[in-house]
């Protein structure tokens, strides 16, 4: 019997740690969860830049429509008129005023116009979400000097 016990104790003594096979099936495991993980948040994360570039593309239709119906800049909207907002590869805002036209006492042109929108925003304003990158964006006005909707980005 004691000779039965020393061998199935040897036995015990060399049989320290996991196999090789447990140790592939383990991190097997593990690479396929963090799979999973890097993906979802991926999606996440441009979800997020979405809605930070929408509430940005909010702000530069506020900043727009404020400057229009001022009646200090002597603005007035004719059929048609738009601001394009093209946003460059790297991220940053190109606004063009057209469609617009100006009482010649108020000194107010395009550049004005595209000045006072970028003046009212508190910093310069930065896209990062694929959506909008290397896209302008439509800001199309009514005839009262409000924006009536927003043309999806294209190229």
């Amino acid at each position: 019997m004691k000779k039965q016990l020393q061998k199935f104790f040897a036995k015990k003594k060399n049989n320290k740690g996991f196999t090789l096979i447990e140790l592939i099936i383990v991190i097997a495991i593990l690479a396929i969860l963090i799979g999973i993980i890097g993906v979802a948040s991926v999606r996440y994360v441009e979800k997020s830049r979405e809605s930070t570039d929408a509430a940005l593309l909010d702000s530069i239709s506020t900043a727009a429509q404020a400057a229009v119906v001022d009646p200090a800049n002597g603005v007035t909207v004719s059929s048609g008129a738009n601001i394009s907002v093209k946003v460059e590869t790297n991220g940053a805002v190109k606004i063009e005023p057209t469609g617009f036209n100006y009482s010649s006492d108020s000194g107010f042109n395009n550049d004005k116009l595209r000045q006072s929108i970028e003046d009212d925003l508190s910093k310069k304003p930065v896209f990062r979400s694929q959506k909008y990158i290397g896209k302008t964006t439509k800001l199309v006005f009514g005839s009262d000097g409000k924006v009536e909707n927003w043309s999806d980005p294209e190229k």
